[in-house]
């Protein structure tokens, strides 16, 4: 069982329901629907941020937290393992007040959400998924403890 009693997922599972998610972004940015998209956008983008965490804990040789790590310190581990950069942990270290700033808005003004927000979340996704991907075949390819991700041959 994951964290929230969500049951665990096989690899083909997650695949299907990331596939299913990225249908339904598209879905509601169709219909203009830019609250329910950026809302899924963000939470992608949220978990690849932490499944990333993961494998970067996972290849510098330390434990898995066993509770919910706040989105900055999941974005420090990437940082500070160097395997985001600079420019990277900026933009996703605003994400997260961007979105308080954004959920908050709609409160008052559901109008308040565009389809520039949902961009620059499901970029965002996009980006934290392929940083994800490439962690994680880090690991499976038998990356050694402290290796980072610039000594992947692995692109994103």
């Amino acid at each position: 069982m994951q964290p929230g009693g969500r049951p665990t997922l096989t690899q083909t599972e997650k695949q299907l329901s990331f596939r299913r998610a990225f249908e339904v972004i598209k879905e509601y940015r169709k219909r203009e629907d830019f609250l329910a998209a950026y809302v899924v956008s963000f939470s992608v983008f949220e978990d690849r941020v932490t499944a990333a965490m993961m494998s970067a804990l996972d290849l510098a040789g330390q434990g898995r937290p066993l509770t919910h790590t706040p989105m900055y310190k999941r974005i420090k581990v990437l940082a500070t393992e160097k395997h985001i950069d600079a420019a990277t942990t900026a933009d996703w270290r605003s994400a997260g007040d961007e979105r308080n700033a954004l959920i908050h808005a709609a409160m008052w003004n559901v109008d308040v959400f565009s389809a520039a927000n949902v961009e620059l979340a499901f970029k965002r996704a996009r980006r934290a998924d392929a940083v994800a991907r490439k962690l994680r075949g880090l690991v499976a390819k038998g990356g050694k403890p402290g290796m980072r991700a610039s000594e992947s041959p692995i692109e994103t």
